[in-house]
């Protein structure tokens, strides 16, 4: 059912992943925004989130797409990160603040996912065990 708890870390996953359209790479020291890339990826796993809250009727699958979600989002990470360290100006110093602050919202998405998936396993070994007793 959509009532789920995953239900709601699913959504605040998709949520922090949207978020981080607001979070700017630093590109220069004025200051540019991030590639198309790395805000296309954010929104194409966001999206994926919101499709993994439909697929309640089929826990295995919303396992398995979440999983999914998880190694995207890993990979969203290392394109920020990334992003940041190459598209920098050569003359502005690398600052430790503008890194984790453009990494913060996929990586609290992934911590979200990875709760999503604890529920959806939950769930599962809930209904193998209520099955045994039938």
């Amino acid at each position: 059912m959509i009532q789920r708890k995953q239900t709601v870390f699913l959504a605040l996953a998709a949520a922090a992943l949207l978020a981080s359209f607001l979070v700017p790479i630093e590109v220069s020291a004025a200051g540019g925004q991030a590639p198309a890339v790395t805000s296309g990826l954010c929104a194409l796993i966001a999206v994926g989130g919101i499709y993994a809250i439909f697929q309640y009727a089929d826990r295995a699958r919303q396992r398995s797409l979440v999983l999914g979600l998880q190694y995207a989002t890993l990979m969203a990470i290392l394109v920020v990160l990334g992003a940041q360290y190459v598209l920098r100006d050569a003359s502005v110093a690398i600052d430790p603040a503008a890194w984790a602050q453009a990494a913060a919202p996929p990586a609290l998405a992934y911590v979200l996912f990875l709760l999503a998936r604890k529920s959806i396993e939950h769930d599962i070994a809930l209904v193998r065990s209520m099955d045994r007793l039938r």
